[in-house]
């Protein structure tokens, strides 16, 4: 019988910005998370706020402006793109420990450059703009995280 990596970590307490009280693996298991200290991923994780999308619901629509980002805590969304024929194409699938709308948030003006819609039952924490940048100028360690998505995305 093989035990979890995760069963030996322990439930911490976390209050969200929307005042959703929740206890959470601080998404220790998220691979993109694996870069922030426990307190810097305390400190991403507290500035969230929990959204819950219903199966084929949508996240954000291509075009729309970039004032959130979202981490897939549980779901699957489908990326999907509008070609120049105007048809629409699902260019990849993501799943818990993802996180969708990065490029908008970090570029001022930013829009979003893909439709995300649920796949199945999703729920993201969810973090603004404003709440992002003031993380990233307060914790630089919070830069490493991006990185780390961006670098994500290229592979």
């Amino acid at each position: 019988m093989t035990r979890s990596v995760l069963a030996h970590r322990p439930l911490v307490p976390m209050a969200f910005a929307d005042g959703t009280d929740e206890t959470l693996l601080m998404g220790a298991d998220w691979p993109l998370f694996r870069s922030l200290t426990e307190e810097d991923r305390r400190r991403v994780l507290s500035a969230a706020r929990r959204r819950r999308f219903a199966r084929r619901e949508v996240l954000f629509h291509e075009g729309d402006p970039g004032d959130t980002l979202h981490l897939i805590d549980k779901g699957r969304v489908a990326i999907r793109i509008t070609t120049p024929l105007g048809d629409a194409a699902t260019v990849g699938v993501l799943g818990r420990g993802d996180v969708v709308g990065e490029m908008a948030v970090l570029e001022e003006g930013g829009r979003r450059g893909a439709t995300v819609m649920a796949l199945e039952a999703t729920e993201t924490l969810s973090i603004d703009r404003g709440q992002f940048l003031e993380l990233r100028r307060r914790y630089p360690g919070v830069d490493l995280f991006i990185f780390d998505v961006l670098m994500a995305n290229i592979r």
